[in-house]
């Protein structure tokens, strides 16, 4: 990883191999994880999952900073 004067943050040659590795690695899994579901309850459950995400940003938009 590198850090630029402008605040940029980018990967070495083997952050972006490690990188790659691991995104295909997860993808993997995920896959793996989600095929008991059937494609209407995997669309519903990334839809909640979405839902639960945006009220997460809004809950940690409200909460005071200490």
């Amino acid at each position: 990883m590198h850090l630029a004067d402008d605040g940029a943050v980018t990967l070495t040659g083997a952050g972006r191999q490690a990188y790659q590795r691991v995104s295909e690695q997860s993808g993997a899994l995920s896959g793996r994880m989600m095929e008991c579901l059937s494609p209407e309850e995997d669309e519903a459950l990334m839809e909640l999952l979405q839902r639960v995400a945006g009220h997460l940003g809004t809950l940690a938009a409200e909460t005071p900073r200490q």
